[in-house]
Parts: structure tokens; sequence; C-alpha cells
């Protein structure tokens, strides 16, 4: 799933994360879960992934929090 991973928000770091969930998803290997989470933020600014392959799905899934997390200006 990844090897690496970072968020950065356009204010400090909201309180609201659950970083418990977060691992569950990255541990079940979810994608749709895991895009689901990260646009829940509405001011999540940029993400760095290191994925070990990027799959057909991976590439959809980049495609896709592209365009559904408005305030995300990296990625």
């Amino acid at each position: 799933f990844f090897r690496f991973l970072s968020l950065t928000f356009q204010c400090p770091e909201p309180n609201n994360i659950e970083w418990a969930k977060l691992t569950q998803i990255i541990q079940q290997e979810d994608p749709d879960a895991f895009m689901s989470f990260l646009c829940s933020f509405s001011e999540l600014k940029k993400i760095v992934m290191i994925l070990d392959c990027l799959s057909e799905m991976w590439t959809v899934q980049t495609l896709q929090i592209i365009q559904n997390c408005s305030s995300l200006t990296e990625l």
C-alpha cells in the first residue's frame, strides 16, 4: 500500500484526525475508505504518497483525490 504518507494542512493540524481509523484503513488496504477519509478534511493542502506500485487502481484513486479534494494544491 504505502511506503510513506505525509499530510499537510492549510492551518495547524486539525484536532479531529482519527489516527487509529487512518491506521486501520491503511492496514486493510482500502483505497475507497482512504479517499473518503482524505476528502473529509476541508483544509487539506498537500499529500505526499510513496507507493510500492502505481497500479491502475491507484491511478484512478489519485485522479479522484485530485477531483474531490478541492483544497488540495499538491499531490
